[in-house]
């Protein structure tokens, strides 16, 4: 899969919490609580049968930046297509099952290899930054809302949040020492520049049905592996909009696809000849 993103993407839950006063009929002055309000949205995107969906990833890295446009179709439980975009081409992948299927702009045919992992990208169902199948964090973001707005005709719940890094390395600190006792200096080295980094997330929910229809990540993290240099920041920027919800869509395997053990094989470079 040809998505360019050194992010430091912090995926986290949110706890259940009673759900209080998000009806349907409740004004937008009213004052709705985010953590029931995004749970309820996780649930109801785990019901969504398929989607389409649209990842535009932008960053910068030591001066050079790039961009990732990504379109995406899902059908659950597990297949989807996604076409990839940056400066280096167009990727495709296809996944069917466990069977996944890639090829490059260059290529002349699509490749193919069996999976024993579950399907981890794209999300089961709308909401990536908030699915608990992608996250390690719990209660780690401070949610607040923000005004009202519409997305593709729906109206939107808007929310905006900072992930709390000083919560998210203290956990990650218990967790090492539980493994492996005190953390060596390398280690603490690296902690300290996450609790340094930075990340903003912001969900539009569907009043309606209380389904995702877009979500942004903001961050900002250092190079973790330049210690004794200059320091160098990485800023990343993705926003997701999520569409078609429940539209039959097809995705079907590639007919001209080969085994990737086949299209791996090196080409012979000739033996060189003595004069």
């Amino acid at each position: 899969m040809k998505i360019h993103i050194c992010v430091l993407l912090i995926l986290m839950t949110i706890s259940i919490l009673p759900l209080v006063g998000c009806g349907e009929s409740e004004s937008q002055e009213q004052t709705t609580d985010p953590g029931a309000i995004i749970e309820k949205a996780v649930v109801s995107g785990s019901s969504v049968q398929s989607y389409r969906a649209v990842f535009d990833t932008s960053s910068t890295f030591d001066g050079e930046a790039e961009n990732n446009v990504s379109q995406i179709e899902f059908v659950a439980p597990d297949q989807y297509r996604q076409t990839s975009t940056d400066k280096d081409g167009t990727s495709e992948n296809i996944r069917i099952g466990n069977i996944v299927y890639s090829r490059d702009s260059d290529d002349a045919y699509w490749g193919f290899r069996e999976e024993e992992s579950p399907i981890e990208f794209p999300p089961p169902g709308p909401g990536l930054f908030v699915r608990s199948e992608f996250s390690d964090y719990v209660d780690k973001v401070n949610w607040g809302e923000l005004t009202h707005e519409t997305i593709d005709g729906t109206e939107c719940l808007h929310f905006s949040g900072e992930v709390d890094m000083n919560l998210v390395v203290d956990d990650q600190i218990i967790d090492i020492e539980k493994e492996q006792g005190e953390l060596n200096a390398e280690q603490l080295r690296y902690m300290d520049q996450m609790r340094r980094s930075e990340q903003t997330i912001e969900l539009w929910i569907g009043t309606d049905d209380y389904i995702v229809r877009q979500e942004r990540s903001v961050s900002r993290s250092l190079d973790p592996w330049r210690a004794d240099e200059e320091e160098r920041w990485f800023d990343a920027t993705m926003l997701i909009r999520y569409y078609d919800f429940n539209a039959p869509i097809s995705i079907e395997a590639p007919a001209d696809a080969k085994p990737w053990d086949d299209l791996m094989v090196p080409t012979p470079v000739p033996e060189k000849t003595t004069p």
